[in-house]
Protein backbone atom coordinates (compact mmCIF):
# COMPACT_ATOMS: atom_id res chain seq x y z
CA UNK A 1 0.00 0.00 0.00
CA UNK A 2 1.22 3.49 -0.82
CA UNK A 3 2.41 5.78 1.69
CA UNK A 4 0.07 8.67 2.30
CA UNK A 5 2.76 11.23 2.48
CA UNK A 6 5.42 9.46 -0.01
CA UNK A 7 5.86 11.21 -3.65
CA UNK A 8 8.09 10.38 -6.70
CA UNK A 9 9.65 13.78 -8.29
CA UNK A 10 9.94 13.30 -12.43
CA UNK A 11 11.40 15.78 -14.09
CA UNK A 12 12.10 16.44 -18.18
CA UNK A 13 13.84 18.86 -20.19
CA UNK A 14 14.00 18.53 -23.77
CA UNK A 15 16.72 19.90 -24.89
CA UNK A 16 20.14 20.03 -22.92
CA UNK A 17 22.21 22.42 -25.40
CA UNK A 18 25.07 23.06 -21.93
CA UNK A 19 24.79 19.12 -21.00
CA UNK A 20 25.00 20.73 -18.05
CA UNK A 21 21.38 19.52 -16.70
CA UNK A 22 20.58 22.96 -15.66
CA UNK A 23 17.11 23.23 -16.67
CA UNK A 24 16.88 19.60 -14.45
CA UNK A 25 18.32 20.74 -11.73
CA UNK A 26 16.28 24.18 -11.31
CA UNK A 27 13.07 21.97 -11.75
CA UNK A 28 13.98 19.65 -8.87
CA UNK A 29 14.13 22.61 -6.79
CA UNK A 30 10.74 23.97 -7.67
CA UNK A 31 9.57 20.19 -7.03
CA UNK A 32 10.78 20.03 -3.53
CA UNK A 33 9.43 23.25 -2.40
CA UNK A 34 5.83 22.07 -3.19
CA UNK A 35 6.62 18.57 -1.93
CA UNK A 36 7.53 20.63 1.74
CA UNK A 37 5.11 22.85 1.45
CA UNK A 38 2.06 19.68 1.35
CA UNK A 39 4.14 17.84 3.88
CA UNK A 40 5.08 15.24 1.36
CA UNK A 41 8.45 13.15 1.42
CA UNK A 42 10.25 12.47 -1.75
CA UNK A 43 11.65 9.35 -1.53
CA UNK A 44 12.77 9.32 -5.29
CA UNK A 45 13.37 11.16 -8.61
CA UNK A 46 13.64 10.54 -11.91
CA UNK A 47 15.20 12.11 -14.09
CA UNK A 48 14.72 12.24 -18.57
CA UNK A 49 17.68 14.85 -19.44
CA UNK A 50 17.61 16.06 -23.07
CA UNK A 51 14.99 13.41 -23.92
CA UNK A 52 11.15 15.09 -25.65
CA UNK A 53 8.01 14.03 -24.65
CA UNK A 54 6.84 14.51 -28.01
CA UNK A 55 9.39 12.96 -29.76
CA UNK A 56 8.56 9.73 -29.57
CA UNK A 57 12.26 8.47 -28.02
CA UNK A 58 11.99 6.12 -25.03
CA UNK A 59 12.13 7.59 -21.64
CA UNK A 60 13.26 5.09 -19.31
CA UNK A 61 13.20 7.35 -15.93
CA UNK A 62 9.50 7.88 -17.28
CA UNK A 63 8.99 4.08 -17.66
CA UNK A 64 10.46 2.77 -14.48
CA UNK A 65 8.04 5.24 -12.50
CA UNK A 66 5.68 4.33 -13.90
CA UNK A 67 6.02 0.71 -12.87
CA UNK A 68 6.38 1.64 -9.10
CA UNK A 69 3.73 4.27 -8.90
CA UNK A 70 1.81 1.63 -5.86
CA UNK A 71 4.88 2.84 -3.65
CA UNK A 72 3.62 6.58 -3.44
CA UNK A 73 0.24 8.65 -3.15
CA UNK A 74 1.45 11.73 -5.20
CA UNK A 75 3.62 12.54 -8.16
CA UNK A 76 5.18 16.03 -8.08
CA UNK A 77 6.65 17.53 -11.54
CA UNK A 78 7.00 21.23 -12.93
CA UNK A 79 4.09 21.07 -15.22
CA UNK A 80 1.94 18.54 -16.17
CA UNK A 81 3.00 18.49 -19.47
CA UNK A 82 6.23 17.05 -18.04
CA UNK A 83 4.32 13.60 -17.82
CA UNK A 84 3.12 13.62 -21.38
CA UNK A 85 2.71 15.96 -24.26
CA UNK A 86 -0.26 13.58 -26.33
CA UNK A 87 -3.28 12.33 -25.86
CA UNK A 88 -2.03 9.09 -26.01
CA UNK A 89 0.49 9.45 -23.38
CA UNK A 90 -2.00 11.08 -21.43
CA UNK A 91 -4.27 8.21 -21.70
CA UNK A 92 -1.83 5.59 -20.06
CA UNK A 93 -0.33 8.11 -17.40
CA UNK A 94 -3.85 9.20 -16.03
CA UNK A 95 -5.00 5.76 -16.61
CA UNK A 96 -2.32 3.96 -14.21
CA UNK A 97 -2.65 6.95 -11.75
CA UNK A 98 -6.11 6.11 -11.31
CA UNK A 99 -5.49 2.31 -10.84
CA UNK A 100 -3.05 3.19 -8.13
CA UNK A 101 -5.20 6.25 -6.81
CA UNK A 102 -2.16 8.68 -7.17
CA UNK A 103 -2.38 12.60 -7.29
CA UNK A 104 -0.51 14.54 -10.12
CA UNK A 105 1.15 17.57 -8.56
CA UNK A 106 2.34 20.12 -11.50
CA UNK A 107 3.89 23.09 -9.36
CA UNK A 108 2.62 25.55 -12.25
CA UNK A 109 -1.08 24.54 -11.64
CA UNK A 110 -3.65 23.12 -9.96
CA UNK A 111 -3.56 19.36 -8.32
CA UNK A 112 -5.41 16.43 -10.52
CA UNK A 113 -7.77 13.80 -9.04
CA UNK A 114 -7.65 10.82 -11.66
CA UNK A 115 -10.53 9.80 -9.64
CA UNK A 116 -13.16 13.31 -9.68
CA UNK A 117 -14.60 13.91 -12.71
CA UNK A 118 -13.46 17.57 -12.88
CA UNK A 119 -9.69 16.19 -12.05
CA UNK A 120 -10.08 14.33 -15.52
CA UNK A 121 -11.89 17.06 -17.26
CA UNK A 122 -8.55 18.99 -16.17
CA UNK A 123 -6.25 16.58 -17.28
CA UNK A 124 -8.09 15.91 -20.76
CA UNK A 125 -7.97 19.93 -21.30
CA UNK A 126 -3.83 20.46 -20.35
CA UNK A 127 -3.20 17.24 -22.21
CA UNK A 128 -4.75 18.49 -25.82
CA UNK A 129 -3.22 22.15 -25.03
CA UNK A 130 0.03 20.50 -24.42
CA UNK A 131 -0.38 18.22 -27.84
CA UNK A 132 -1.22 21.53 -29.73
CA UNK A 133 1.64 23.45 -28.15
CA UNK A 134 3.79 20.76 -29.54
CA UNK A 135 2.69 20.83 -32.35
CA UNK A 136 2.60 23.93 -32.87
CA UNK A 137 6.19 24.04 -32.32
CA UNK A 138 7.40 21.54 -34.40
CA UNK A 139 5.43 23.62 -37.45
CA UNK A 140 7.60 26.37 -35.98
CA UNK A 141 10.52 25.11 -36.66
CA UNK A 142 10.10 23.08 -39.70
CA UNK A 143 9.00 26.25 -41.33
CA UNK A 144 12.38 28.61 -39.96
CA UNK A 145 14.08 24.76 -41.00
CA UNK A 146 12.62 25.40 -44.95
CA UNK A 147 13.58 28.94 -45.10
CA UNK A 148 16.69 28.89 -43.92
CA UNK A 149 17.56 25.95 -46.36
CA UNK A 150 15.79 27.41 -49.31
CA UNK A 151 18.52 30.76 -48.48
CA UNK A 152 20.62 28.27 -48.47
CA UNK A 153 22.22 28.50 -45.31
CA UNK A 154 23.43 25.92 -42.74
CA UNK A 155 20.35 25.02 -40.44
CA UNK A 156 23.13 24.00 -37.24
CA UNK A 157 25.26 20.99 -36.54
CA UNK A 158 27.91 19.03 -38.31
CA UNK A 159 29.05 20.77 -41.22
CA UNK A 160 28.18 18.75 -44.32
CA UNK A 161 30.65 17.11 -45.99
CA UNK A 162 32.48 18.98 -49.69
CA UNK A 163 31.75 22.63 -47.61
CA UNK A 164 32.94 24.94 -44.76
CA UNK A 165 30.49 26.85 -42.99
CA UNK A 166 31.53 30.78 -43.09
CA UNK A 167 31.85 32.55 -40.23
CA UNK A 168 27.89 34.86 -39.47
CA UNK A 169 27.95 38.18 -39.64
CA UNK A 170 26.98 40.53 -36.55
CA UNK A 171 23.45 41.01 -38.65
CA UNK A 172 23.33 37.07 -38.96
CA UNK A 173 24.02 36.96 -35.62
CA UNK A 174 21.18 39.08 -34.53
CA UNK A 175 18.74 37.93 -36.68
CA UNK A 176 19.72 34.06 -35.77
CA UNK A 177 20.19 33.06 -39.50
CA UNK A 178 22.17 30.83 -40.56
CA UNK A 179 25.81 30.53 -41.82
CA UNK A 180 26.29 30.06 -46.09
CA UNK A 181 28.67 27.74 -47.33
CA UNK A 182 31.82 27.41 -49.17
CA UNK A 183 33.78 25.17 -51.09
CA UNK A 184 36.12 22.92 -49.20
CA UNK A 185 38.60 22.14 -52.21
CA UNK A 186 40.14 19.01 -50.48
CA UNK A 187 37.19 17.53 -49.74
CA UNK A 188 35.05 18.69 -53.35
CA UNK A 189 37.87 17.16 -55.07
CA UNK A 190 37.88 13.86 -53.97
CA UNK A 191 34.10 14.05 -54.70
CA UNK A 192 34.38 15.13 -58.03
CA UNK A 193 37.21 12.43 -58.39
CA UNK A 194 35.24 9.67 -56.80
CA UNK A 195 32.41 9.82 -58.79
CA UNK A 196 34.02 9.96 -62.10
CA UNK A 197 35.78 6.63 -61.27
CA UNK A 198 32.61 5.22 -60.52
CA UNK A 199 30.16 6.11 -63.51
CA UNK A 200 33.56 6.12 -66.35
CA UNK A 201 35.82 3.24 -64.48
CA UNK A 202 33.27 0.99 -62.37
CA UNK A 203 34.88 1.98 -59.49
CA UNK A 204 33.70 0.57 -56.45
CA UNK A 205 32.18 2.50 -53.16
CA UNK A 206 34.24 0.13 -50.74
CA UNK A 207 37.12 0.73 -53.17
CA UNK A 208 36.90 4.68 -52.90
CA UNK A 209 36.32 4.11 -48.54
CA UNK A 210 39.59 2.67 -48.36
CA UNK A 211 41.50 4.66 -50.35
CA UNK A 212 39.85 7.96 -48.53
CA UNK A 213 40.46 5.70 -44.96
CA UNK A 214 44.10 5.15 -46.00
CA UNK A 215 46.79 6.80 -43.70
CA UNK A 216 49.51 7.37 -46.34
CA UNK A 217 46.90 9.27 -48.89
CA UNK A 218 48.36 12.62 -49.30
CA UNK A 219 47.47 15.09 -46.95
CA UNK A 220 46.61 12.52 -44.56
CA UNK A 221 42.97 10.21 -44.22
CA UNK A 222 39.94 11.99 -45.67
CA UNK A 223 37.66 11.28 -42.42
CA UNK A 224 33.73 12.16 -42.35
CA UNK A 225 32.52 15.87 -41.57
CA UNK A 226 33.32 13.88 -37.72
CA UNK A 227 36.12 12.83 -37.88
CA UNK A 228 35.24 8.90 -38.65
CA UNK A 229 36.19 6.26 -41.28
CA UNK A 230 34.19 5.67 -44.10
CA UNK A 231 32.01 2.60 -44.84
CA UNK A 232 30.27 1.96 -48.27
CA UNK A 233 27.47 2.76 -46.68
CA UNK A 234 27.92 6.68 -45.54
CA UNK A 235 30.39 7.14 -48.60
CA UNK A 236 26.48 5.70 -51.12
CA UNK A 237 24.26 8.74 -48.99
CA UNK A 238 27.08 11.33 -49.71
CA UNK A 239 27.59 10.38 -53.43
CA UNK A 240 23.63 11.09 -54.18
CA UNK A 241 22.84 14.22 -52.06
CA UNK A 242 20.95 17.09 -54.18
CA UNK A 243 23.42 19.53 -52.72
CA UNK A 244 26.32 17.96 -54.63
CA UNK A 245 24.65 20.01 -57.51
CA UNK A 246 23.63 22.84 -55.83
CA UNK A 247 20.27 21.61 -55.03
CA UNK A 248 18.72 22.44 -51.59
CA UNK A 249 16.10 20.29 -50.53
CA UNK A 250 13.48 19.35 -47.60
CA UNK A 251 12.30 16.11 -47.24
CA UNK A 252 12.49 15.85 -50.50
CA UNK A 253 11.14 19.28 -51.81
CA UNK A 254 13.14 21.07 -54.12
CA UNK A 255 13.51 24.70 -52.56
CA UNK A 256 16.34 26.21 -54.68
CA UNK A 257 19.35 25.31 -57.02
CA UNK A 258 21.32 28.08 -57.01
CA UNK A 259 21.97 29.14 -53.01
CA UNK A 260 25.20 26.17 -52.65
CA UNK A 261 28.16 25.83 -54.18
CA UNK A 262 28.10 22.72 -56.43
CA UNK A 263 30.88 20.23 -56.41
CA UNK A 264 29.02 18.64 -59.55
CA UNK A 265 26.88 19.35 -62.15
CA UNK A 266 22.97 18.36 -61.86
CA UNK A 267 23.73 15.95 -65.40
CA UNK A 268 26.20 13.54 -63.37
CA UNK A 269 24.53 13.78 -59.90
CA UNK A 270 21.24 11.98 -61.94
CA UNK A 271 23.73 9.65 -63.60
CA UNK A 272 24.96 8.68 -60.39
CA UNK A 273 21.53 7.81 -58.73
CA UNK A 274 20.57 6.22 -61.86
CA UNK A 275 24.07 3.99 -61.42
CA UNK A 276 23.54 3.48 -57.53
CA UNK A 277 20.06 2.56 -57.32
CA UNK A 278 20.55 0.50 -60.67
CA UNK A 279 22.95 -1.88 -58.30
CA UNK A 280 21.25 -1.95 -55.23
CA UNK A 281 19.04 -4.91 -54.94
CA UNK A 282 17.63 -6.71 -52.17
CA UNK A 283 20.59 -8.38 -50.19
CA UNK A 284 22.86 -6.98 -52.96
CA UNK A 285 26.60 -6.09 -51.41
CA UNK A 286 28.60 -3.70 -52.77
CA UNK A 287 31.76 -5.62 -52.04
CA UNK A 288 32.82 -7.40 -55.05
CA UNK A 289 33.70 -11.36 -55.12
CA UNK A 290 33.83 -12.09 -58.78
CA UNK A 291 37.09 -11.18 -60.68
CA UNK A 292 35.27 -10.33 -64.10
CA UNK A 293 31.61 -10.10 -63.11
CA UNK A 294 30.01 -6.86 -65.37
CA UNK A 295 34.02 -6.95 -67.08
CA UNK A 296 34.41 -10.21 -69.49
CA UNK A 297 32.21 -10.47 -72.28
CA UNK A 298 30.35 -13.05 -74.19
CA UNK A 299 31.03 -13.13 -78.05
CA UNK A 300 27.69 -11.67 -78.46
CA UNK A 301 29.00 -8.15 -76.77
CA UNK A 302 27.14 -8.40 -74.22
CA UNK A 303 28.78 -8.31 -70.62
CA UNK A 304 28.44 -11.18 -68.18
CA UNK A 305 27.43 -11.71 -64.74
CA UNK A 306 28.08 -14.28 -62.05
CA UNK A 307 25.51 -17.06 -61.32
CA UNK A 308 25.48 -19.90 -59.38
CA UNK A 309 24.46 -23.49 -61.10
CA UNK A 310 24.21 -27.34 -59.89
CA UNK A 311 26.78 -29.34 -61.39
CA UNK A 312 26.71 -33.14 -62.56
CA UNK A 313 29.23 -34.49 -60.01
CA UNK A 314 27.75 -35.18 -56.86
CA UNK A 315 29.22 -33.54 -53.31
CA UNK A 316 30.92 -36.60 -51.12
CA UNK A 317 29.39 -34.71 -47.98
CA UNK A 318 26.32 -33.75 -48.62
CA UNK A 319 24.85 -36.66 -51.18
CA UNK A 320 24.02 -33.70 -53.43
CA UNK A 321 24.93 -32.09 -57.04
CA UNK A 322 28.31 -29.88 -56.12
CA UNK A 323 27.00 -26.20 -57.08
CA UNK A 324 29.78 -23.83 -58.15
CA UNK A 325 29.88 -20.26 -59.98
CA UNK A 326 30.08 -19.25 -63.58
CA UNK A 327 30.32 -16.20 -65.63
CA UNK A 328 26.61 -16.24 -68.01
CA UNK A 329 25.43 -14.37 -70.59
CA UNK A 330 22.89 -12.00 -70.10
CA UNK A 331 21.52 -12.20 -73.43
CA UNK A 332 18.63 -14.95 -73.70
CA UNK A 333 18.10 -18.16 -75.80
CA UNK A 334 20.75 -20.56 -77.12
CA UNK A 335 24.91 -19.60 -77.99
CA UNK A 336 24.96 -17.45 -75.38
CA UNK A 337 28.15 -18.52 -72.87
CA UNK A 338 27.82 -19.85 -69.38
CA UNK A 339 31.19 -20.66 -68.21
CA UNK A 340 33.18 -22.34 -64.62
CA UNK A 341 34.46 -18.74 -62.97
CA UNK A 342 37.14 -20.60 -61.38
CA UNK A 343 38.68 -21.83 -64.83
CA UNK A 344 37.79 -18.41 -66.57
CA UNK A 345 39.97 -16.49 -63.70
CA UNK A 346 42.70 -18.85 -63.70
CA UNK A 347 43.18 -18.33 -67.22
CA UNK A 348 43.29 -14.63 -66.68
CA UNK A 349 45.58 -15.03 -64.25
CA UNK A 350 48.42 -16.87 -66.47
CA UNK A 351 47.53 -14.08 -69.50
CA UNK A 352 48.49 -11.27 -66.72
CA UNK A 353 51.73 -13.17 -65.71
CA UNK A 354 52.51 -13.57 -69.53
CA UNK A 355 51.45 -9.28 -69.52
CA UNK A 356 54.18 -8.67 -66.85
CA UNK A 357 57.15 -10.47 -69.01
CA UNK A 358 57.05 -7.41 -71.46
CA UNK A 359 58.59 -4.47 -71.34
CA UNK A 360 56.51 -1.55 -72.17
CA UNK A 361 57.98 1.16 -74.87
CA UNK A 362 54.42 3.20 -74.81
CA UNK A 363 52.10 4.84 -72.48
CA UNK A 364 49.04 6.92 -72.99
CA UNK A 365 49.37 10.68 -72.70
CA UNK A 366 48.42 13.97 -73.44
CA UNK A 367 49.74 15.78 -76.41
CA UNK A 368 51.46 18.79 -75.79
CA UNK A 369 48.62 21.10 -76.92
CA UNK A 370 46.40 19.55 -74.12
CA UNK A 371 48.83 19.48 -71.40
CA UNK A 372 48.95 23.62 -71.95
CA UNK A 373 45.63 23.81 -72.50
CA UNK A 374 45.05 21.48 -69.08
CA UNK A 375 47.10 24.11 -67.50
CA UNK A 376 45.39 26.95 -68.93
CA UNK A 377 41.73 25.28 -67.26
CA UNK A 378 43.19 24.64 -64.40
CA UNK A 379 44.86 28.08 -63.43
CA UNK A 380 41.07 29.44 -64.53
CA UNK A 381 39.44 26.53 -62.14
CA UNK A 382 42.03 27.90 -59.66
CA UNK A 383 40.98 31.76 -60.29
CA UNK A 384 37.23 30.56 -60.32
CA UNK A 385 38.21 29.53 -56.52
CA UNK A 386 39.82 32.14 -55.18
CA UNK A 387 36.79 34.56 -56.84
CA UNK A 388 34.12 32.70 -55.21
CA UNK A 389 36.40 32.78 -51.79
CA UNK A 390 36.97 36.56 -51.96
CA UNK A 391 32.97 36.99 -52.78
CA UNK A 392 32.41 35.11 -49.59
CA UNK A 393 34.89 36.60 -47.64
CA UNK A 394 33.04 40.00 -48.92
CA UNK A 395 29.63 39.16 -48.16
CA UNK A 396 31.01 38.12 -44.65
CA UNK A 397 32.73 41.45 -43.94
CA UNK A 398 29.46 43.10 -44.74
CA UNK A 399 31.20 44.79 -47.86
CA UNK A 400 28.49 42.56 -50.47
CA UNK A 401 24.93 42.34 -50.53
CA UNK A 402 23.75 38.26 -50.73
CA UNK A 403 22.12 38.91 -54.65
CA UNK A 404 25.36 40.05 -55.63
CA UNK A 405 27.17 36.64 -54.14
CA UNK A 406 24.51 34.65 -55.26
CA UNK A 407 25.32 36.19 -59.06
CA UNK A 408 29.01 35.03 -58.49
CA UNK A 409 28.16 32.08 -57.62
CA UNK A 410 25.94 31.44 -60.51
CA UNK A 411 28.46 32.79 -62.94
CA UNK A 412 31.41 30.31 -61.12
CA UNK A 413 29.04 26.87 -61.72
CA UNK A 414 28.38 28.11 -64.77
CA UNK A 415 32.20 28.51 -66.22
CA UNK A 416 33.49 25.29 -63.85
CA UNK A 417 30.62 23.20 -65.99
CA UNK A 418 32.41 24.66 -68.98
CA UNK A 419 35.85 23.72 -67.53
CA UNK A 420 35.03 20.28 -66.76
CA UNK A 421 33.56 19.44 -69.99
CA UNK A 422 36.90 20.48 -72.07
CA UNK A 423 38.85 18.84 -69.26
CA UNK A 424 36.70 15.44 -70.23
CA UNK A 425 37.63 15.81 -73.59
CA UNK A 426 41.12 16.48 -73.13
CA UNK A 427 41.41 13.12 -71.28
CA UNK A 428 39.86 11.06 -74.14
CA UNK A 429 41.88 12.52 -76.45
CA UNK A 430 45.35 10.88 -75.20
CA UNK A 431 47.66 9.13 -77.70
CA UNK A 432 50.79 6.61 -77.49
CA UNK A 433 54.06 8.09 -76.42
CA UNK A 434 57.17 6.26 -76.88
CA UNK A 435 59.13 5.58 -73.10
CA UNK A 436 62.19 4.16 -71.72
CA UNK A 437 61.19 0.36 -70.90
CA UNK A 438 60.57 0.01 -67.66
CA UNK A 439 59.30 -3.34 -67.03
CA UNK A 440 61.84 -6.32 -67.63
CA UNK A 441 61.44 -9.69 -68.01
CA UNK A 442 63.05 -10.18 -64.77
CA UNK A 443 60.82 -8.18 -63.04
CA UNK A 444 57.99 -10.94 -63.65
CA UNK A 445 57.67 -12.77 -60.57
CA UNK A 446 57.77 -9.60 -58.57
CA UNK A 447 55.43 -8.03 -60.06
CA UNK A 448 52.77 -10.77 -60.42
CA UNK A 449 52.83 -11.53 -56.80
CA UNK A 450 52.46 -7.76 -56.09
CA UNK A 451 49.43 -8.14 -58.23
CA UNK A 452 48.11 -11.61 -56.26
CA UNK A 453 48.75 -8.90 -53.10
CA UNK A 454 45.94 -6.58 -54.23
CA UNK A 455 42.34 -6.51 -52.97
CA UNK A 456 40.03 -7.73 -55.79
CA UNK A 457 38.85 -4.03 -56.43
CA UNK A 458 41.82 -2.82 -57.05
CA UNK A 459 42.58 -6.45 -59.96
CA UNK A 460 39.35 -5.43 -61.03
CA UNK A 461 40.30 -1.75 -61.68
CA UNK A 462 43.55 -3.14 -63.27
CA UNK A 463 42.03 -5.81 -65.44
CA UNK A 464 39.16 -3.18 -66.66
CA UNK A 465 41.82 -0.50 -67.55
CA UNK A 466 44.67 -2.80 -69.18
CA UNK A 467 42.89 -5.81 -70.51
CA UNK A 468 39.46 -6.81 -72.92
CA UNK A 469 37.74 -10.25 -72.05
CA UNK A 470 35.79 -11.93 -74.29
CA UNK A 471 34.67 -15.83 -74.00
CA UNK A 472 33.77 -17.67 -76.91
CA UNK A 473 31.51 -20.92 -76.57
CA UNK A 474 32.66 -24.39 -77.13
CA UNK A 475 33.05 -25.78 -80.88
CA UNK A 476 30.78 -28.36 -81.61
CA UNK A 477 30.95 -31.73 -80.13
CA UNK A 478 33.64 -30.60 -78.16
CA UNK A 479 34.64 -32.20 -74.92
CA UNK A 480 31.90 -30.43 -72.00
CA UNK A 481 35.46 -29.27 -70.10
CA UNK A 482 37.03 -26.25 -70.19
CA UNK A 483 38.77 -24.67 -73.47
CA UNK A 484 41.63 -22.47 -72.43
CA UNK A 485 41.44 -21.48 -76.36
CA UNK A 486 37.36 -20.01 -75.47
CA UNK A 487 39.03 -17.28 -73.31
CA UNK A 488 40.22 -14.50 -75.40
CA UNK A 489 42.67 -12.21 -74.10
CA UNK A 490 43.58 -9.22 -75.83
CA UNK A 491 45.11 -5.54 -74.64
CA UNK A 492 43.60 -2.45 -74.81
CA UNK A 493 44.53 0.15 -77.42
CA UNK A 494 47.53 1.86 -75.97
CA UNK A 495 48.65 -0.44 -73.80
CA UNK A 496 50.62 -2.52 -76.58
CA UNK A 497 53.79 -4.62 -75.02
CA UNK A 498 56.75 -4.54 -77.30
CA UNK A 499 57.27 -6.38 -80.24
CA UNK A 500 59.78 -8.11 -78.54
CA UNK A 501 60.81 -9.46 -75.10
CA UNK A 502 63.79 -9.17 -73.09
CA UNK A 503 65.92 -12.01 -71.47
CA UNK A 504 67.15 -12.43 -68.35
CA UNK A 505 69.86 -9.87 -68.77
CA UNK A 506 67.92 -7.22 -70.39
CA UNK A 507 68.55 -7.99 -74.20
CA UNK A 508 66.59 -8.70 -76.99
CA UNK A 509 65.01 -12.00 -77.71
CA UNK A 510 64.71 -11.79 -81.54
CA UNK A 511 62.88 -15.25 -81.57
CA UNK A 512 60.15 -13.80 -79.54
CA UNK A 513 57.10 -12.18 -80.24
CA UNK A 514 54.03 -10.40 -78.96
CA UNK A 515 50.63 -10.06 -81.47
CA UNK A 516 48.08 -7.06 -81.22
CA UNK A 517 45.64 -9.76 -80.85
CA UNK A 518 46.54 -12.25 -77.48
CA UNK A 519 48.44 -11.92 -74.72
CA UNK A 520 52.07 -13.16 -76.07
CA UNK A 521 52.93 -16.71 -74.97
CA UNK A 522 49.19 -16.82 -73.65
CA UNK A 523 48.22 -16.74 -77.18
CA UNK A 524 51.02 -18.98 -78.62
CA UNK A 525 49.90 -21.39 -76.03
CA UNK A 526 46.31 -21.67 -76.74
CA UNK A 527 46.03 -20.58 -80.04
CA UNK A 528 47.99 -22.55 -82.14
CA UNK A 529 47.66 -25.79 -80.20
CA UNK A 530 45.45 -28.26 -82.58
CA UNK A 531 43.95 -30.91 -79.92
CA UNK A 532 41.92 -30.03 -76.86
CA UNK A 533 44.26 -32.02 -74.88
CA UNK A 534 47.09 -30.48 -75.54
CA UNK A 535 45.54 -27.05 -74.96
CA UNK A 536 44.03 -28.73 -71.65
CA UNK A 537 47.32 -30.00 -70.38
CA UNK A 538 49.38 -26.81 -71.75
CA UNK A 539 46.51 -24.67 -68.90
CA UNK A 540 46.63 -27.01 -66.51
CA UNK A 541 50.57 -26.94 -66.27
CA UNK A 542 50.19 -22.98 -66.16
CA UNK A 543 47.95 -23.16 -63.59
CA UNK A 544 50.24 -25.30 -61.55
CA UNK A 545 53.33 -22.78 -61.85
CA UNK A 546 50.72 -20.04 -60.56
CA UNK A 547 50.16 -21.98 -57.36
CA UNK A 548 53.65 -23.14 -56.82
CA UNK A 549 54.37 -19.26 -57.19
CA UNK A 550 51.57 -18.48 -54.53
CA UNK A 551 53.01 -21.00 -52.36
CA UNK A 552 56.39 -19.53 -52.37
CA UNK A 553 54.95 -15.96 -51.95
CA UNK A 554 56.29 -14.44 -48.34
CA UNK A 555 53.42 -13.82 -45.29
Amino acid sequence: MPKATDAFVYRRISQDRSGAELGVERQLTACQALADAEGLRVIEVFTDNDVSAYSGKNRPQYESMLSRLNEVSHVIALRSDRFYRSLSDFAQFVEKCKAEDVVILPVDGDRIDPKSAGGMLTATMLAGLAQYESSYKADRVSAKSKQTIADGRHTGGVRPFGWHVLPRTPEEIAQKRGGRYSLNDREATALQVAIEDILERGRSLGSIARDWNDPLRAGGPLTTSTGGRWGATQLRQVLVRPRNAGISTYRGEVLAEDKIPPIISTATLRAMERHLNRNRLPNHTNKAVHLLSGIAECHCGRPVNAAQVGGRELDPETGKKAKHHVYRCQGQGAGHVAKRSAHVDQAVKLAILEWFSHPFLYKMESREEDRERAEELEQQTNELKRRLDEASDAYVSGRLEVNMLERVQRDVKEKRTAIEAEQAAIRGSRVMVPQEDFYKIHQQTTLFSEYQDWHIDDKREFIRDTLKIVLLSNEPKAPRQFDPHSVVVSVKKGLDPSEVRLDEEGREDPDSFVTGERVGAYWHQFETLEHFADRRKAYEAGVARIRRMEQRAPD
